[in-house]
């Protein structure tokens, strides 16, 4: 009886401590620094990984890369990986990709991790240790290449052969010329009128905004497409001005009759009271700016002024 209580008192104070491990671990970080090689030639890459773990209930922020560089390292490039451990733990870590062009030994410096915990205003931070590694010169340690072969002697005419290098040039220029002229068959076919295309715009801005309230861009889009094809039909140079330049152009120009010159002015006024004064349009300003856009590109697309 005694020795099942002396057993039994063992386990609960091993569950005990066993739930304190965790209960700590759950509540801390740990960092870890690693390589993927230590040694390498020089201009090859190496993986550079800093771990973060457990990443449940924490924010970890990493130091920024000052100059594209770690230590005397450059960082080709980089990128987040999330993942999670063999225990449910989420692994936060940070991959470098790294590379040397100076021989020798080079040290990747500690790394500050800083972090806390979600809503916290106070940062803690945990370093990694210092790796060093060593980059090596794809030269022969000799310092004699073993690759170099002899200088050949000049080439003589009679060596060439003319025939198979005539042959070949004929061959290239034909291909060369069958896909140039099939380019311009397919660029030709792909020419769509100047309204269709505005009014394929206009369509897709349309069906942008329904999912995205930015409205401004929205101003924006519908202004820049109505600009382009005016310079596409008009021969005006409307994405290229202010609003005022080319409201000054239009007024000399014979491109357009004095009505839809007035209905232009409106809806490029109305455009920039959004898109620089900050107006709010309501639902139905919105739609009316729309039906204003496709309603002059409908009534133009003929070249009618």
């Amino acid at each position: 009886m005694k020795r099942l209580t002396a057993i039994l008192f063992i386990m609960v104070i091993m569950m005990t401590t066993a739930c304190g491990v965790l209960l700590a671990a759950e509540n801390s970080v740990s960092v870890k620094a690693s390589v993927s090689r230590y040694t390498a030639n020089i201009g090859d890459r190496i993986r550079f990984i800093i771990e973060i773990w457990p990443y449940r209930g924490l924010e970890a922020a990493l130091p920024d890369i000052k100059d594209g560089l770690i230590g005397d390292l450059e960082v080709k490039e980089e990128r987040d990986v999330v993942r999670t451990s063999l225990f449910g733990k989420t692994v936060y870590s940070k991959v470098y990709e790294l590379a040397s062009f100076s021989v020798g030994k080079h040290t990747i410096p500690a790394i500050s991790v800083m972090f806390r915990h979600k809503g916290s205003r106070d940062w803690t931070s945990e370093s990694t240790e210092p790796v060093e590694i060593t980059i090596d010169s794809v030269l022969p340690k000799d310092g004699v290449p073993d690759d170099i072969k002899e200088i050949k002697g000049p080439i003589h005419l009679y060596e060439i052969r003319w025939l198979l290098i005539l042959a070949i040039a004929v061959a290239a220029s034909a291909v060369i010329a069958g896909i140039i002229m099939v380019r311009n068959m397919m660029a030709k076919a792909r020419i769509l009128p100047p309204h269709t295309v505005a009014l394929t715009e206009l369509a897709r801005i349309e069906e942008i905004f329904s999912k995205n309230a930015d409205i401004k861009e929205y101003y924006v889009r519908i202004s820049d497409s109505i600009r382009k094809y005016i310079e596409r039909v008009f021969r005006l140079k409307a994405p290229e001005m202010t609003t005022e330049e080319f409201l000054a152009s239009l007024n000399i120009s014979s491109a357009l009759n004095a009505a839809r010159k007035e209905s232009l002015k409106g809806f490029l006024n109305a455009c920039d009271l959004v898109k620089f004064a900050k107006h709010a349009p309501t639902r139905r300003e919105k739609d009316s700016i729309m039906a204003s856009a496709k309603r002059f590109v409908e009534e133009t697309k003929d070249g009618h002024l």
